[in-house]
């Protein structure tokens, strides 16, 4: 299954910078790049995200492996 990639933040802060240079044309570009900076930091975090899952995935299957591990140690020393 392909992963689909939610842009409806990215869509929602566009359409909120377009509306902004509408109503103020006159501004220097500071609140606009205001805006782009804190899209930057929202992407970042939507990284992050799946990042932690990706690390939670994994942990999960050390964990897993430990299982086994531990279990082909105590049959051992059951069997002695």
């Amino acid at each position: 299954m392909a992963e689909v990639e939610d842009t409806s933040s990215d869509d929602a802060l566009e359409s909120l910078a377009a509306v902004e240079i509408a109503e103020t044309p006159e501004d220097d570009g500071a609140d606009i790049l205001g805006d782009l900076a804190a899209q930057d930091v929202a992407e970042e975090e939507d990284t992050g995200a799946d990042e932690l899952a990706d690390l939670l995935g994994g942990g999960e299957r050390q964990r897993n492996a430990r299982r086994g591990s531990v279990g082909r140690c105590a049959g051992q020393l059951g069997g002695s």
